[in-house]
């Protein structure tokens, strides 16, 4: 959530950096993605340690992983998955393009992540 204005603070004469696009990549992701636009949120089948949220996304065959850090310094989630995706060696982020796996996320200061399986 975001305060009107708080995309571009310097659109009513406020201070702090503009995070345009990092929203523009926010809503194409989910435009891109069934699971995040229309899919089913799970929020008991994945679990992750550090303070981090996570949530997963599922729209037919696709799977999606959300993750929020809770904090305003620099963490390293575990992700705890079910069975049927556990098999799943590596994960994209769909936000930056990093590769990254389930037994050790890094997360910066208050970071959204959106996993994708590595195809």
């Amino acid at each position: 959530m975001i305060y009107q204005g708080e995309e571009d603070p310097a659109l009513y004469g406020g201070q702090g950096p503009s995070i345009v696009d990092y929203l523009a990549g926010v809503i194409g992701c989910r435009k891109r993605l069934a699971a995040l636009s229309r899919g089913a949120a799970d929020y008991q089948s994945v679990q992750a340690s550090d303070g981090v949220f996570a949530c997963l996304r599922s729209a037919g065959d696709e799977r999606a992983i959300v993750l929020m850090s809770m904090y305003s310094a620099e963490v390293r989630t575990s992700l705890t998955l079910p069975a049927a995706l556990n098999a799943v060696a590596s994960w994209k982020d769909e936000l930056t393009g990093e590769q990254v796996n389930t037994a050790g996320v890094p997360m910066v200061n208050h970071q959204v992540r959106v996993l994708t399986p590595l195809r």
